[in-house]
């Protein structure tokens, strides 16, 4: 049967996980960046990035509009040619919708455009945009 997913079980110490063979199996090479993204369930991505620059954008969407925002959140998006590297949402948080969205590099003009231009809509109840720098040890 084909493998979807691979797990290991491993220890943190002082901060730090040990990938051990995973690190092999999904390409991860020995001093390359990568983006650790951690979820209030206790899940961890670790998702290989070529930029250690990268920008993540949070929007608040009112629930009742979601998927019209949604249509032209991506739309514009792809005009303004940002390179998402992940993205995630939770629904419902009652009257409102989570979407944040990593973006490669922090193309800092692309940004706050793509920003301010969310900022005008209606539907768009609240945005943040951090710069997430890579970390040296």
């Amino acid at each position: 049967m084909k493998e979807l997913t691979k797990g290991i079980l491993t220890t943190v110490l002082d901060g730090k996980i040990d990938l051990g063979e995973l690190q092999n199996d999904v390409g991860i090479n020995e001093g390359e960046s990568i983006l650790l993204i951690g979820t209030r369930s206790k899940f961890i991505r670790l998702i290989p990035i070529e930029d250690p620059e990268i920008a993540l954008l949070r929007v608040c969407i009112a629930i009742d509009s979601f998927e019209d925002a949604s249509h032209l959140l991506l739309k514009r998006m792809r005009n303004l040619k940002l390179k998402l590297i992940h993205s995630t949402g939770f629904c419902p948080l009652s009257d409102r919708c989570i979407w944040e969205g990593y973006f490669s590099g922090f193309p800092e003009d692309k940004m706050n455009e793509f920003r301010t231009w969310l900022d005008t809509l209606d539907m768009v109840l609240e945005t943040e945009l951090h710069h997430l720098h890579q970390q040296r040890q």
